[in-house]
C-alpha cells in the first residue's frame, strides 16, 4: 500500500518533467506539482472542517471551488504548460482569497481578525509559488507572476472599505489562537516539504550527475584510447609511405648522371604527399639520351604505383638487349596492323614510337579494354630523345608539352591530346625534330605548377604565365632558376593547400 502511494506521489511530481529539461527547470515543476497536490489535499480538509465542524456555510463551498482549477493546473503540468498554470495560479488565487474575504464578512462569517490574517496570508503564499519554480535569477518571469499578489496584498484593506468593511474593528477571539497555531503547522508542513523535497531531488541529480560523470569519463577515456590506436596506426602508415618514398628516389636518377651530360640542371620536385604521381625518367645509350617527365593518374600511393609502373616499361622499351627489341618489334608490329606506317623500318623507336608502345603495355598491364569504363588510369608524359653528336632532339608529349629556350628564342612543344592509357582517340603520337646549341635550356614539366590554385583572387596559374616565368629565368644561373621559381610557387600558393604533385626538370646542354 506504501509503496503504491509512493508510486503515485512519484508520478504526481514529475507531471511534465521531461530529462532534456536543465536540471532547475525539473527541480521547480516537480516542486510545485507537489506543492498543488498538497494544496489539494489541504483545501479538501479544511472546507470540511469549517463546514462540519465551525458550522461555515459560505467559506467551505468557495474553497472547494478551487479543486478544479488546481486539478487543471496539473493537466496543464503534465501537457507541458506548466508556465501558464504558474501564471494562472499568481492572478487566481491572491483575487480568491480577497473575494472570498469581502462575500463571508456581508453574509456574516468570518467575522474575526484571524480570517483576515488568513487571507494575506494565502496571498503571500500564493506569491511564493512562482519564486519557487522559476527560481530567483529569473527576474522578468517573477515580477510578471507576483506583481498582481503585491497590488492586491497592499489594496486588501481598500477594496473592502469599498463594501463598508471596517477591517480594523473587527475581534480578536481567544479561539483564534487555535487557529494562527494551526497556520503555523501548515507553514511549518510546507517548509517541511519543500526543505524533504529539495534534499530528496538533490540525491537524485547528485547520484545522476556522478553516472553522467562516469559515462563522461568512460568515453572520454576510450577516446583517448581510440585516440591512441589511430595515432599509432596513422605513424604506422606514414612510416611505411615514407619508406615507399624512398624506394622511389632510389629508382630515379642519380645527380652524378645530370652533372657529366649537362653543363647543369635543376629538378624541383614537391609531391602533395609524401609519395607522388610525378616521375622523371633518364636512359643512356650509345648514342641516344632518352629524358622523360610523367604526370600519372592521382597522387599518393596510386599515383606513386603507377609511377613505377611506367619508370619499369620505359627501361624494358628503351634497353639495347637484342632480345628484347626484338621483342618489342614484334609488339610494334601487332600494332601497326591497326595503323597505317605508324612506324619507321628501322631498329631504334622514335620518341612518338616509345610512346606508342608504352600506352600499349600500360592498357595490357591495367587490362583496359574499352574506353567507355570509368577506369582510365594512365600517364601524361613528355619524352626527348636527344642526339649529342648530330645536336638534334626528338619529341613527343601525351597531353604535357617541354619549352627549349635558345638565347632570346624560345620553342614550345605542344603534346599530342591524348594520354599514355586508354582513350576514345588513339592515334600513333607524333615525333617532332628540333635542333639545339650549347648553353640552351630545356624545360620539361608536368601541368601540377599551372594548375595550382592561389593569387588574390584563388585562381590557377595557367599555363601562360608558367611557359613565361620559365623564358624569364632561363638565363639566371640553375641554382638561382631553381630557388626563383619555388619562391613563385610559395608565393603564389600563400596560404592555400597544394593542388597537385608538382614536377619540373631543367637541363643546359653543354
Amino acid at each position: 500500500m506504501l509503496l503504491m502511494l509512493k508510486q503515485k506521489w512519484t508520478a504526481l511530481s514529475n507531471l511534465g518533467v521531461l530529462p532534456d529539461m536543465p536540471i532547475p527547470e525539473q527541480k521547480g515543476l516537480m516542486l510545485y506539482n507537489r506543492l498543488t497536490s498538497m494544496l489539494i489535499l489541504m483545501v479538501v480538509v479544511t472546507s470540511g472542517i469549517m463546514y462540519f465542524a465551525m458550522e461555515m456555510r459560505i467559506i467551505p463551498p468557495a474553497f472547494l471551488l478551487s479543486v478544479p482549477l488546481l486539478l487543471f493546473l496539473l493537466v496543464l503540468n503534465k501537457n507541458g504548460n506548466a508556465h501558464r498554470s504558474v501564471y494562472i495560479f499568481a492572478i487566481y488565487f491572491p483575487v480568491f482569497f480577497t473575494i472570498t474575504s469581502v462575500v463571508s464578512k456581508l453574509y456574516g462569517e468570518g467575522d474575526s481578525i484571524i480570517y483576515v490574517i488568513a487571507a494575506k496570508f494565502g496571498i503571500l503564499i500564493s506569491s511564493l509559488f512562482p519564486l519557487l519554480f522559476f527560481g530567483i535569477k529569473n527576474k522578468t518571469k517573477i515580477l510578471y507572476t507576483t506583481l498582481p499578489s503585491l497590488m492586491i496584498y497592499a489594496s486588501f484593506d481598500a477594496l473592502h472599505s469599498i463594501f463598508a468593511i471596517n477591517l480594523g474593528t473587527l475581534p480578536y477571539r481567544s479561539s483564534d489562537y487555535i487557529y494562527i497555531t494551526v497556520g503555523v503547522i501548515i507553514i511549518f508542513l510546507l517548509a517541511l516539504v519543500i526543505i524533504t523535497f529539495l534534499q530528496s531531488v538533490n540525491s537524485v541529480y547528485e547520484i545522476q550527475i556522478l553516472q553522467k560523470n562516469k559515462t563522461i569519463e568512460d568515453a572520454h577515456i576510450l577516446a583517448i584510447q581510440q585516440r591512441d590506436r589511430i595515432s599509432t596506426a596513422q605513424q604506422s602508415l606514414t612510416d611505411s609511405i615514407r619508406y615507399a618514398r624512398r624506394i622511389q628516389t632510389a629508382v630515379l636518377p642519380s645527380d652524378s648522371f645530370f652533372e657529366s651530360n649537362f653543363q647543369s640542371y635543376f629538378i624541383l620536385n614537391l609531391p602533395r604527399d609524401i609519395v607522388s604521381g610525378d616521375f622523371y625518367f633518364v636512359e643512356k645509350t650509345s648514342n641516344k639520351l632518352y629524358l622523360a617527365v610523367a604526370d600519372c593518374t592521382g597522387h599518393g600511393v596510386p599515383g606513386a604505383l603507377m609511377s613505377m609502373l611506367g619508370s619499369t616499361f620505359l627501361h624494358q622499351i628503351i634497353s639495347k638487349n637484342e632480345t628484347e627489341k626484338l621483342m618489342f618489334r614484334a609488339v610494334i608490329e601487332r600494332i601497326s596492323q591497326s595503323f597505317q606506317n605508324p612506324f619507321r623500318k628501322s631498329d631504334e623507336l622514335t620518341a612518338g614510337e616509345i610512346l606508342t608502345v608504352l600506352r600499349e603495355l600500360i592498357k595490357k598491364s591495367l587490362n583496359q579494354n574499352d574506353p567507355n569504363l570509368e577506369r582510365k588510369e594512365g600517364m601524361d608524359m613528355v619524352l626527348c630523345v636527344i642526339d649529342f653528336e648530330t645536336k638534334t632532339m626528338q619529341f613527343s608529349g601525351a597531353h604535357n608539352s617541354a619549352l627549349l629556350v635558345s638565347g632570346n628564342n624560345s620553342i614550345l612543344l605542344k603534346g599530342d591530346k591524348m594520354p599514355i592509357g586508354i582513350s576514345r582517340k588513339e592515334e600513333p603520337f607524333s615525333t617532332q625534330t628540333t635542333h639545339f646549341q650549347t648553353n640552351d635550356m630545356l624545360f620539361l614539366y608536368t601541368d601540377g605548377f599551372q594548375d595550382q590554385f592561389g593569387g588574390e583572387k584563388n585562381l590557377k596559374f595557367k599555363s601562360n604565365n608558367f611557359v613565361e616565368l620559365l623564358k624569364n629565368i632561363s638565363q639566371l644561373q640553375s641554382e638561382e632558376q631553381y630557388v626563383a621559381l619555388e619562391s613563385a610557387h610559395t608565393q603564389w600558393k600563400a596560404n592555400f593547400e597544394q593542388t597537385d604533385d608538382i614536377l619540373v626538370l631543367a637541363v643546359k646542354f653543354k
